[in-house]
């Protein structure tokens, strides 16, 4: 696959046709298991997704702070964002990029619905956020994915090219003084996963414009690496390479 040679170079066609391999089996096994969202017990989902860390989100929550959750689409993303936001007293709120077909995307809102978790479109963030900036909630951003306007966005490294990065789930940490936290979903076998949290900002960093993102590149990259074969290489991550404003 082009995209496995232009993120690991340093890997010969045999390791990269093998990994490839790998990934559309198990591609046909997320798709079961994406099926099971319509008929699972969210109690079972989270006996096969436990999160190994908890405290990490729990401190935000005595703090009565909202927060930011950052992601890609690495092992299972749905069943993940049924999960992320199941603890305390945290909401769940979903950003998500409207499809173009109304069948498909309705049928997405429903499956993601199921667990509680709210979905919010691009396009009405900015009013969700003002509107709710009393309330505790967990925002989830799925960040790994092309911006729609890269021209606008935060150009950083990631596996040894400058790709864009979407400046939502930044610009909202800073506008709210939230904190930001990475989750890293493992995958351990077939339908079991654990979730990793890592804590990627603070508010009292004040950290310089696109650090957030920047470390949110890293995280992500590292998180790849660790089992590339279940990341979502079929999507066009690398299509703006070398179009970085000048």
């Amino acid at each position: 696959m082009h995209n496995l040679g232009l993120a690991f170079p340093e890997q010969d066609a045999e390791w990269r046709k093998r990994k490839a391999k790998l990934f559309y089996r198990y591609f046909l096994d997320m798709l079961v298991e994406t099926l099971k969202v319509f008929t699972i017990d969210m109690k079972e989902m989270a006996s096969r997704m436990p999160v190994e860390n908890p405290e990490i989100v729990q401190e935000f929550e005595e703090q009565g702070k909202s927060l930011i959750m950052m992601s890609g689409h690495l092992s299972n993303w749905e069943w993940f964002a049924l999960q992320y936001f199941r603890m305390g007293n945290y909401s769940g709120i979903g950003i998500y990029k409207p499809l173009t077909n109304p069948v498909f995307e309705k049928a997405i809102i429903d499956t993601r619905s199921r667990s509680g978790l709210v979905l919010c479109p691009v396009t009405e963030v900015s009013k969700f956020f003002k509107h709710h900036q009393h309330e505790l909630f967990v925002y989830g951003f799925l960040s790994d994915q092309n911006p729609k306007d890269p021209q606008n966005a935060y150009w950083l490294p990631m596996f040894g090219h400058l790709l864009p990065f979407a400046r939502g789930a930044e610009r909202y940490a800073r506008i709210y003084g939230l904190p930001v936290v990475f989750a890293h979903t493992y995958r351990l076998g077939r339908g079991r996963y654990t979730i990793r949290y890592s804590v990627l900002a603070r508010p009292e960093e004040n950290l310089p414009e696109g650090a957030i993102t920047a470390r949110f590149a890293e995280a992500m990259e590292n998180a790849i690496r660790m089992q590339p074969e279940f990341w979502l290489w079929t999507h066009k991550r690398f299509k703006h390479l070398g179009k970085e404003p000048k």
